[in-house]
């Protein structure tokens, strides 16, 4: 199909769905053929399809018939139809039109597509939704990402209560040294050549600061380590492909308790659904992803020892004092990839800037 126009691709798109679509019904029957108010089974013919355009031509007729045969099929009784569109279904019909005459003008051409690399990067979970695989990066691919912002806002000024209790106090919620589950560190996946400009980036923006490994959490057999990696977003930046900096912070996950209310059992927003709405109710639901917002925020202190990644600093870009030490890079900020990083920065700011 490359080359050819998304008009011309109905032509082929039929015959490949006469070829994959079940003939036999996916239910019985109906024994009372099709009523005056039915929607399905949707007209199949072409030539009946045809007196549904102004000016028909083979591509948009091609593009209504692979429409009603997909439509046909979801519906899971019969496929193809050949009788006349009853009122109900001239209805429908005639706004299919629309959107056909609309798609067969397009003039751009398809290009040759990669599908091998295209899955290389992209995975589907068990639910349909696309899954962003772990990229190797580099300074060029993350920092178009960052916003000038980075750490401007002390999380513990936007919280309150308890969560400013668990913000400021941080070391008491770690599990009991016998619940503890020390992982195996997760890569940091940034090639050595590239390691050294990262670090000296991500601490000038204000992102990470050096920490020398008597300074790093211990687990009784080594400092607690995490991973890093980039996600694509599709973007490009100078002709670079522009990533999302994710901080994978399992190790960190498995050893600190999550925070909770005072009856950690009560029925909380999540669980809220399906919930009721009277007729005189709405609902509105929107959201808007701000760029990397967690980084906005920035920890206290006492957080960075939990939050070290596991690439030794290479002594190139160390300050005089932490040359030839054994240092590594820390997270000064909320990161992506802390699981109770979510609620923590659902408070008044966060709201406020990030709805949903």
């Amino acid at each position: 199909m490359t080359g050819n126009t998304l008009g011309e691709v109905g032509l082929d798109l039929v015959r490949q769905l006469l070829e994959v679509l079940p003939i036999l019904p996916l239910r019985s029957q109906s024994t009372s053929g099709v009523r005056c108010v039915s929607v399905f089974p949707l007209p199949t013919s072409r030539d009946v399809l045809s007196s549904l355009f102004d000016t028909p031509s083979p591509c948009k007729i091609s593009w209504l018939n692979a429409i009603c045969l997909g439509l046909n099929s979801l519906w899971g009784e019969t496929l193809m139809f050949a009788g006349p569109p009853n009122r109900v279904q001239r209805e429908a019909l005639m706004l299919l039109v629309e959107d056909v005459n609309r798609l067969v003008g397009f003039k751009g051409t398809l290009d040759d597509f990669d599908w091998g690399h295209f899955f290389d990067t992209r995975t589907i979970d068990y639910k349909g939704d696309e899954v962003k695989t772990a990229r190797f990066f580099s300074w060029s691919n993350i920092s178009p990402a960052l916003p000038q912002e980075i750490g401007q806002v002390p999380l513990a000024d936007v919280c309150e209560l308890g969560s400013r209790h668990y913000v400021l106090n941080f070391d008491d919620f770690l599990r009991p040294v016998e619940q503890r589950v020390f992982s195996r560190p997760p890569k940091v996946m940034v090639s050595d050549n590239d390691w050294g400009p990262v670090c000296d980036g991500l601490v000038k923006c204000g992102l990470c600061t050096f920490l020398e490994e008597s300074q790093v959490f211990q687990t009784g057999s080594g400092p607690l380590l995490n991973g890093m990696f980039g996600v694509s977003k599709e973007e490009w930046s100078g002709g670079v492909e522009v990533f999302r900096l994710i901080m994978n912070l399992i190790p960190l996950n498995r050893i600190c308790q999550p925070l909770v209310g005072d009856v950690d059992t009560l029925p909380s927003w999540s669980g809220m659904t399906p919930f009721q709405l009277h007729p005189s109710e709405g609902l509105v639901v929107s959201s808007e992803d701000v760029r990397c917002f967690f980084y906005t925020l920035s920890v206290p202190e006492s957080w960075w020892k939990y939050m070290a990644f596991n690439k030794v600093v290479p002594n190139t870009v160390l300050p005089p004092h932490l040359q030839d030490s054994t240092v590594y890079l820390a997270s000064r900020v909320l990161p992506m990839g802390f699981l109770k990083g979510s609620g923590l920065s659902c408070g008044r700011y966060a709201l406020a800037c990030l709805p949903g």
